[in-house]
């Protein structure tokens, strides 16, 4: 899902006060229909670099520590809609921490993208398509929680964390996602149907997942056998993930196993399932056979 499609779903942006009053000031800051609300106001489909904030000097007294993050627990939560035809998953922040401890105006951004989002040495954050900003004195004040982020569902995505005031900076990187049409998907290395006349099997090799389908005959008289195996991205799993693989042979086909086969390279791939379909048919006597299920992409 383009994230100007998740924009253009909802408001673009609320004041940062109102955001932190539904956060902060609830009596159930958790509630997964608050989070949802402040989350989806702060969607920004900013492509262009993001600067992460130094923050204010240190408040006199207060620590000269450089920021040192602690690894965080991200949870997740499907809130999809499919009747606006909207698929999102909500990711919240349980905590964040520190080994040491820091300023009250160290800053503390976290942003959500794609596999392509990363900090760059000038400490800006590109390809982040939404993302916020707070101090880490407005998350030690009582009963504070991180506000949430929300992404497109059924991708491959990263939540970066970064925090920086006067004496440094520092990050964490978690890989995250939310399955609304992956659910139930198979893991690798994976079977559809029955290998003993007709299957597509799904595998790792490398960065390269492979599909196969195989067609196993056990008479040599048919004229012509066709076989094809595909995969197609998930939402409404009819758009290619794959070129199509096939296989066709005239007579004479001997008694035997055939496969067609494509693949993809999962580090360039950005959703986290595919649905694997695969078709054969032979003459004569006229039979086909179809076959698909979903896989999930590491």
């Amino acid at each position: 899902m383009d994230p100007l499609y998740i924009k253009s779903r909802f408001t673009k942006i609320l004041p940062v006060f109102g955001i932190f009053f539904v956060l902060y000031c609830s009596e159930d800051a958790k509630s997964i229909a608050e989070l949802t609300a402040a989350a989806k106001a702060v969607l920004d489909g900013v492509t262009a670099p993001i600067p992460v904030p130094p923050g204010d000097p240190a408040p006199p007294g207060q620590p000269v520590n450089a920021p040192d993050l602690q690894d965080s627990t991200i949870t997740s939560f499907d809130i999809s809609d499919p009747d606006e035809h909207s698929y999102l998953g909500l990711f919240s922040i349980q905590a964040i921490n520190f080994n040491l401890p820091v300023h009250d105006n160290t800053t503390v951004s976290a942003f959500i993208g794609g596999q392509s989002m990363k900090l760059m040495p000038d400490n800006t954050v590109v390809n982040s398509f939404s993302h916020w900003t707070v101090t880490a004195g407005q998350l030690a004040q009582p009963g504070a929680n991180p506000p949430a982020l929300v992404g497109p569902s059924d991708r491959k995505l990263k939540i970066l964390i970064v925090a920086r005031n006067e004496f440094g900076i520092s990050s964490k990187v978690k890989q995250v996602g939310q399955t609304h049409f992956c659910t139930g998907a198979a893991v690798l290395p994976a079977t559809i149907g029955n290998c003993g006349t007709f299957c597509a099997t799904a595998t790792l090799s490398g960065d390269q997942v492979e599909f196969k389908a195989q067609k196993t005959i056990a008479q040599d008289n048919f004229e012509y056998l066709y076989i094809d195996v595909g995969a197609a991205q998930p939402i409404s799993f009819s758009i290619p993930a794959v070129s199509l693989g096939f296989f066709e042979k005239f007579e004479p086909i001997a008694a035997g196993t055939y496969e067609a086969a494509t693949s993809l390279n999962r580090t360039t791939f950005e959703y986290m399932c595919v649905e694997v379909s695969a078709y054969s048919f032979v003459d004569p006597p006229f039979d086909i056979d179809f076959i698909k299920g979903k896989v999930m992409i590491p």
